[in-house]
């Protein structure tokens, strides 16, 4: 069985600012299925090209100059489709000016990069946690499939392919699980959001997690997701200052002990 699981980021626009990755897990077929009804609520009257729940919330880009009714009505729609075809949620979110000072110990170049560090967390903990997906370490397959990061796509690419080489040296990918080996044999895939429907649903899952710790942060209700129904099962992670910093120095103690620290 191929699982996929579809990742997009939400970047906060506050004091202090977060940091959000976030999104979906499920098998294939499902997300074949998903994809079909996802289009049919794009093509309804009055029609858009895509959805980002961002622009639905701010009266921009496709729902620019669309009634606020109109434009929660359609949020609406799109978390009961979600809610409908019921896939696993994931996300992780942290303040960035507590994720620098964290990671200020390490060298330049290596973990500063806080969407590296995030999707590298995300995979990990997913990978963990498969069998909570629906998915088994033994017999299944795992795509990851990003939004399209032109600038971070680069980046990750090369990290993901780093470790692949380390596991290889060290001789630890032949004892690792039959999915995780696979996986770090693979590429994580980059895909444009307008055109790979699930990744729209995952922005959607993305912003709003953004403003739920958003809300956290300044003592206020969080908003309401329109639509919302069920809580879907998953994971979630709020990196504190003090989750930082254990992950920071356990990276560099690491890196110290294999001759990595400069």
């Amino acid at each position: 069985m191929l699982l996929q699981a579809f990742i997009d980021d939400s970047k906060s626009e506050g004091v202090p600012p977060f940091f959000v990755l976030a999104g979906y897990i499920g098998r294939a077929d499902m997300w074949a299925k998903f994809s079909v009804e996802w289009q049919r609520a794009l093509d309804m009257r009055p029609r858009i090209a895509y959805f980002k729940f961002r622009e639905a919330l701010r009266d921009e880009g496709e729902f620019n100059g669309m009634s606020e009714g109109l434009r929660m009505e359609r949020a609406r729609l799109m978390r009961n489709i979600i809610e409908q075809f019921a896939p696993y949620e994931f996300s992780i979110g942290f303040r960035l000016d507590e994720f620098e000072k964290a990671f200020s110990i390490l060298p330049k170049g290596a973990y500063d990069n806080p969407y590296y560090f995030a999707s590298f967390q995300l995979v990990m903990r997913i990978t963990r946690n498969i069998d909570h997906f629906g998915g088994s370490l033994d017999h299944d397959d795992l795509q990851v499939v990003f939004d399209n990061q032109a600038m971070e796509q680069t980046r990750i690419v090369a990290g993901w392919e780093r470790l692949g080489r380390k596991l290889d040296v060290g001789g630890q990918r032949q004892k690792l699980p039959p999915l995780v080996a696979k996986l770090m044999r693979s590429t994580p895939a980059f895909r444009d959001d307008k055109h790979e429907l699930p990744l729209q649903a995952a922005d959607m899952h993305a912003t709003w997690f953004r403003l739920y710790i958003e809300a956290n942060r300044d003592g206020r209700p969080a908003p309401p997701i329109p639509g919302f129904k069920t809580q879907l099962p998953g994971l979630s992670i709020i990196g504190t200052q003090e989750t930082l910093n254990n992950l920071a120095q356990t990276i560099l103690t690491g890196m110290k002990e294999q001759g990595l620290q400069t």
